[in-house]
């Protein structure tokens, strides 16, 4: 089932538990009558402060426990959430008005200057965000401040911000919805969120498992909920079984599918912004050539279309279904190229060659990765093939020692500058190794757009391009897997970058 659109990228990951020594978060133990639900995770974050999240897992929390100027309901449509409404003028200023009753959870009001601040952080020259690049577009490539406080945005009173962006931005509202453009405040280096629950860091005495506690805000519901962190599959799949947590998210596809269920548990997904492709380093002597990129990039698509699955499915194209036009899909076909024609055209320059591939293990079935490691090996390649977790590929997209890495990663918003943080220089970490520059210096080339048709059709354009040159191998549409008790119900939030943890429950 959905349960929400997410995005955000996907590129890193950060030390994966929760540190009880987190300055922000007091550690204390659950008390009360009420039995806490407990879900495991396989990333948590370190610190809850919205620019060190990156991973769908750390949005999760960070959007339970926190509020966005605006989100987006279970149809796909704007409401507000700390802004009760919003005007905007020629497409570049908009002027946010805040709830008046709107406080943190320590009872203090929310002011314009603490949205404002919360906005300004994403862009501070120390800054650890990475999706600053996403207003790149609205606030230009070299923003500058007053008082800590982004030149772009105006304070009109204590309950009004204006923000005044230089170009017209027409998916700003999405991204102002992502979880990594919440509002807190630090105090006394505490951070103080606002949002539906209320979070203090956890250890759990009956699985040994770090994480948070997570309280509601509203004292009618006394129920809490337990977010816990352990990339141990076998483990928490045997907590699962024996009714010690109720659910389990974001394991490896290949842990996920290869498991029979017992005891009525369940598989469910999240239909996020995601994809998992495959990119290459343009730079080893294999992959200089762009035809022979295409003709084994093919090869390997026409491999992927066998193993498509209910958590990664087949989807050749870079961009998911939807973000771009439909010219762009229905001019991307996907083309097939069998083991004899590929032997026919480059037989040759494969045989006794070695190829080194990374790939995220979480992101591929391992059925799929098997039959490509046979299908490439009766080529008459070597294949040294490297599965890896969350960590060690971090390690190869800082030291690119492969000829083909693949992963997952997730846009923060449906829209194509959403993901171009995958493959973008500017990028601290980025998928494979080929030029990208020219993508950004095309489309700022012909900004400001006149319309919103004519930024699609910019846009449409670029990818196309990028796909064209074939630096990476569009292969799956990725969801991420949850398994879980048959008695817990998943809020049904298929518009949502990410599922509302705090509403889930036991059905009854």
């Amino acid at each position: 089932m959905n349960i929400g659109r997410f995005i955000i990228i996907c590129l890193l990951t950060i030390k994966s538990y929760a540190s009880t020594n987190d300055s922000s978060i007091e550690s204390k133990s659950t008390q009360g009558m009420y039995s806490p639900m407990k879900m495991v995770f396989y990333q948590l974050p370190q610190s809850l402060n919205p620019t060190h999240c990156w991973l769908v897992e750390h949005l999760l929390i960070v959007q339970a426990v926190s509020q966005s100027l605006i989100r987006i309901d279970e149809k796909g449509s704007f409401q507000g959430d700390l802004a009760t409404r919003w005007h905007i003028e020629n497409g570049k200023k908009y002027t946010f008005y805040l709830d008046k009753h709107a406080t943190f959870h320590d009872g203090t009001p929310i002011t314009a200057r603490d949205v404002a601040l919360s906005l300004s952080q994403h862009f501070y020259p120390d800054t650890k965000s990475i999706v600053k690049r996403y207003l790149k577009e609205a606030f230009g490539a070299t923003p500058t401040f007053d008082d800590n406080i982004l030149s772009n945005l105006k304070i009109i009173d204590k309950n009004t911000l204006q923000v005044n962006l230089e170009n017209p931005f027409p998916p700003f509202l999405k991204v102002l919805a992502m979880g990594n453009f919440s509002v807190y405040k630090n105090v006394n280096g505490k951070l103080v969120f606002s949002g539906p629950m209320i979070p203090k860091s956890y250890t759990d005495e009956e699985t040994d498992l770090r994480g948070w506690e997570l309280t509601h805000r509203d004292s009618k519901r006394k129920n809490k909920i337990l977010v816990l962190q352990s990339n141990n599959f076998p483990q928490t799949y045997s907590l699962l079984k024996n009714n010690k947590i109720q659910l389990m998210l974001g394991f490896s596809v290949s842990d996920v599918l290869d498991e029979s269920l017992s005891n009525g548990l369940r598989i469910s997904k999240v239909n996020s912004l995601a994809t998992s492709h495959m990119y290459y380093n343009t730079t080893q002597p294999l992959f200089t050539d762009s035809t022979f990129r295409e003709d084994f990039g093919r090869f390997i698509q026409s491999e992927a279309k066998k193993h498509s699955n209910m958590l990664t499915k087949f989807s050749p194209y870079f961009l998911p279904r939807g973000v771009l036009s439909y010219n762009y899909y229905n001019s991307h076909k996907f083309n097939a190229l069998n083991k004899s024609l590929l032997l026919q055209k480059w037989g040759n320059r494969l045989k006794g060659k070695t190829i080194k591939i990374v790939l995220m293990k979480r992101a591929f079935a391992s059925e799929f990765v098997s039959s490509l490691k046979y299908e490439l090996e009766s080529l008459g390649l070597s294949v040294d093939l490297v599965l890896c977790n969350d960590q060690e590929l971090m390690h190869y997209l800082k030291n690119p020692d492969y000829d083909i890495i693949g992963g997952r990663f997730m846009a923060g918003f449906s829209d194509p500058e959403g993901f171009l943080n995958s493959i973008s220089e500017e990028s601290p970490l980025h998928y494979g190794v080929f030029n990208t520059k020219w993508i950004s210096d095309e489309i700022d080339s012909k900004r400001p757009f006149k319309s919103s048709i004519d930024r699609t059709e910019a846009y449409d354009s670029v990818i196309s391009k990028y796909e064209d040159s074939w630096g990476s191998i569009p292969l799956f549409r990725f969801y991420v897997p949850i398994i879980h008790a048959k008695d817990i119900k998943l809020p049904n939030s298929e518009f949502r970058f990410v599922a509302e943890i705090w509403k889930i429950s036991h059905d009854k």
